[in-house]
């Protein structure tokens, strides 16, 4: 009974240090090396994944720049390309209806000219027929021999008495040579000079015939 109680209630002893294993110096520095490696390997992986986010990040910054900058130069040519055609048709339009003014002034410029042909189609008509109308009161006499100080009225009066024509000089209007006039050092007083000039004799009227 009493052992018992000994045992049972015998107070409790302090484990001597002996028991417990003593850590050298070396492995204190082994043990904060690793827990440091361990605290710089963690904070490096953390490091490399932040800068592997940024990268990340960075990378789609980058593409979406890139995007906008295509986004915006294709804006930039469709600006450009509509800008171009406005132009374009502005001046086509321009153009087409200058030309058409200017098509517009060459008809007007055709029916004046056809008009200007027109009249002077009438005056030359007009003319010719003046012409033939003036010259039923003219009479050409051709070979008449042409002398210096010659009396033209004087030679025509006496050639019409010889051909029987009544002729007074009150009915002549003019009588003159044409052509040109020869110098005076021709000898146009030859009798067989081959070529005097003919001489026109104006009538004031001409006689009705019957």
């Amino acid at each position: 009974m009493n052992g018992f109680a000994r045992h049972v209630f015998a107070p409790y002893q302090k484990k001597s240090n002996l028991l417990t294993p003593v850590r050298s110096p070396a492995a204190s520095l082994n043990d904060e090396y690793t827990m440091s490696h361990n605290v710089n390997t963690t904070r490096g992986n953390k490091q490399k994944l932040k800068s592997s986010e940024l990268l990340s990040n960075e990378d789609v910054d980058l593409t979406t720049l890139i995007s906008e900058i295509r986004d915006f130069r294709d804006e930039v040519k469709d600006i450009v390309r509509q800008e171009l055609k406005l132009q374009t048709s502005a001046i086509t339009k321009c153009f087409e209806e200058r030309l058409g003014e200017l098509s517009k002034a060459l008809e007007s410029k055709d029916l004046e000219i056809s008009s200007l042909k027109s009249l002077v189609n009438e005056l030359q008509q007009q003319i010719a027929i003046q012409d033939q109308h003036s010259m039923r009161n003219e009479l050409e006499i051709i070979g008449m021999p042409e002398e210096n100080n010659e009396n033209l009225t004087h030679i025509v009066l006496a050639t019409c008495q010889k051909l029987g024509v009544q002729l007074s000089e009150n009915e002549l209007d003019e009588v003159v040579r044409v052509g040109p006039k020869r110098s005076s050092g021709s000898k146009s007083s030859m009798p067989n000079y081959k070529h005097p000039r003919p001489i026109i004799v104006k009538l004031l009227r001409r006689k009705k015939e019957g």
